[in-house]
């Protein structure tokens, strides 16, 4: 059995930490549980398909930009050959051949070693580098604005998924309520305190109600399964209970200023950019007609007797083209073309960025004004039906008066859950209009991905997964 020698184990050991030094580390899904809107946006931006599409940009552009500079590197080749010539002579001349002549064999040998470098071509790759570069910059920029939409998109479905789980509850309890109710009218029908309608009557109410839970489930489901779709996870995602009462805190509404900010927007700058590398296009292909200067050397050694014979070439060439079958000049015409498509881009988004940050504005004082609203309506709807349970229970009031009162109640406190997930969707879209990235999300790289030494963590797993969502009524709102 052959050892491996100090050479093989040095490979080895190169190739080993070579393959350590470049193995990228994969965020897990979080452990079984809730996931926190964190824990969402943490594995959305880790492996959505959109952010492996804006770095596999990114990584294009760098090493676009590394091969146009490789152009004016030095450039090396070595060149080997090896040749044997043998010599069949006809039989007279090979018995006339004397002892100790020459071989029949003639080995020949020839190597070569030859450099090679632009020295300068006079602006041209220097301006395509200053292209290019601007496209990677473009790149870097288009990935952080698909960050900040992929994360607004998140945040989104998260709050979705948390305001279909609480109408879920809401539905719940009313079933509940109902089911209560049923019980006491039977009751009292027992006792002959009220007549067999109310109990068909409240029948059917429970009937409507387990309805209108089914639909609620339904909804909680697409929700959800939207929200795994919008993550990229592998498997479903739950969501926890939500404070529904809690309000965002308040923001600076003004559109002149939020235009101020918006257009630093990495998306407006990525196509800033792209005006800039079109116009240094432009440029490059004016100078099609430059010259190029080159230097070469080479080092030769050849024979078939040694000393072999040896040479070495020194050169300097220039290349100046003088006709290029007006390629240059169409050259220049589809740059300047680039130029004005990239700056009708702009346009095209400086016109509807005011537009889409009013729109911004007016959804936010919307969506407060509802939540307001929503707060007194819930507070009348528990006020009227507290009366309604009294009237009915002291036998002067009718089960239509009841179940209008507790349909009342229970549709308040679905436009309070509306309202209140609707007043947080509304800021999060006004940030991803400005280009903010969702406030929850910290610690996340401004180049993207995980920061430094941090996994993925995971989210608690709660005591029972049967968690309830528990609504928080408004100040002053009394409870049946």
């Amino acid at each position: 059995m052959r050892t491996q020698g100090p050479a093989a184990i040095l490979l080895t050991l190169f190739l080993g930490l070579a393959t350590m030094g470049t193995a990228q580390p994969v965020a897990d899904p979080p452990a079984s549980g809730p996931w926190t809107l964190e824990d969402c946006l943490l594995y959305g931006l880790s492996h959505h398909p959109s952010i492996r599409s804006a770095a596999g940009a990114v990584d294009g552009a760098r090493a676009n930009l590394g091969t146009a500079r490789s152009n004016l590197g030095t450039k090396m080749t070595a060149q080997g050959s090896f040749s044997r010539r043998r010599t069949e002579y006809s039989r007279a001349l090979a018995n006339a051949r004397v002892a100790g002549g020459s071989d029949d064999l003639v080995d020949s040998t020839g190597e070569s070693v030859s450099v090679r470098k632009v020295l300068t071509d006079f602006g041209k790759t220097a301006t395509r580098l200053q292209s290019l570069n601007k496209d990677l910059r473009a790149a870097m920029a288009e990935r952080s604005w698909v960050e900040v939409q992929l994360g607004a998109e998140i945040k989104n479905a998260w709050l979705r998924a948390l305001q279909a789980r609480a109408q879920l509850d809401v539905q719940r309890e009313n079933l509940e309520r109902f089911q209560v109710h049923l019980g006491k009218v039977k009751s009292f029908v027992e006792v002959g305190a009220k007549p067999p309608y109310d109990i068909t009557k409240a029948e059917v109410d429970v009937a409507n109600a387990r309805v209108s839970l089914i639909g609620a489930e339904s909804n909680f489901r697409n929700a959800c399964s939207a929200l795994r779709k919008t993550v990229g996870a592998p498997r479903d995602v739950e969501v926890g209970p939500a404070d529904v009462g809690s309000r965002p805190a308040a923001v600076d509404l003004q559109v002149d200023r939020l235009m101020q900010e918006a257009l630093s927007r990495p998306d407006l700058l990525s196509t800033r950019l792209a005006i800039e590398s079109a116009r240094l296009r432009e440029k490059e292909a004016r100078l099609g007609l430059r010259p190029s200067l080159s230097g070469s050397a080479d080092y030769s050694w050849s024979g078939s007797v040694t000393p072999l014979d040896r040479g070495y070439t020194l050169g300097l060439s220039l290349s100046a083209p003088f006709l290029d079958g007006r390629q240059t000049e169409f050259s220049v015409k589809a740059a300047k073309s680039s130029v004005n498509v990239a700056e009708s881009r702009l346009e095209q988004a400086l016109l509807s960025l005011r537009n889409e940050v009013e729109q911004a504005v007016t959804g936010v004082i919307d969506a407060g004004q509802r939540f307001e609203a929503a707060e007194i309506l819930v507070r009348q709807a528990s006020e009227t039906l507290l009366l309604a349970e009294g009237r009915y229970d002291a036998g002067v009031g009718s089960p239509i008066e009841l179940t209008d009162a507790r349909t009342g109640y229970t549709s308040a406190r679905g436009s309070f859950v509306t309202a209140a997930f609707d007043e947080r969707i509304a800021h999060a879209t006004l940030d991803r209009v400005v280009g903010r990235f969702p406030p929850e999300m910290t610690g996340w790289g401004s180049d993207g991905g995980l920061p430094a030494g941090q996994d993925l963590p995971a989210p608690p797993v709660p005591a029972s997964s049967a968690a309830v969502v528990e609504i928080a009524p408004a100040s002053g709102t009394a409870e049946p």
